[in-house]
């Protein structure tokens, strides 16, 4: 028996539109905050509560794989692409 779920019936997927957020947002700044020091470790402050959720929006809605090093710092390890993860950490 196949199960779909009520958004997909009604045509409504969950995958975002943009690979990537809109220019001129606060989403779109810590994007490329870490997008362009891929593999590195960045400063990055997460205290705010607006700061975790684009965090958190990042990772599920995005597909970056960003962890915590310890407080403060912050880093870029991968990406998901679909069923497919690139690694940026690996030489």
């Amino acid at each position: 028996m196949h199960v779909t779920s009520a958004a997909v019936a009604k045509g409504y997927y969950s995958k975002p539109i943009n690979r990537k957020p809109r220019r001129g947002t606060k989403i779109r700044k810590v994007y490329d905050k870490f997008y362009f020091k891929k593999g590195k470790v960045i400063n990055y402050v997460n205290s705010d509560p607006n700061n975790r959720q684009i965090i958190i929006q990042l990772t599920d809605v995005y597909g970056l794989d960003i962890r915590c090093i310890k407080k403060g710092k912050w880093c870029l390890v991968g990406e998901w692409f679909g069923m497919t993860y690139i690694d940026y950490t690996q030489p």
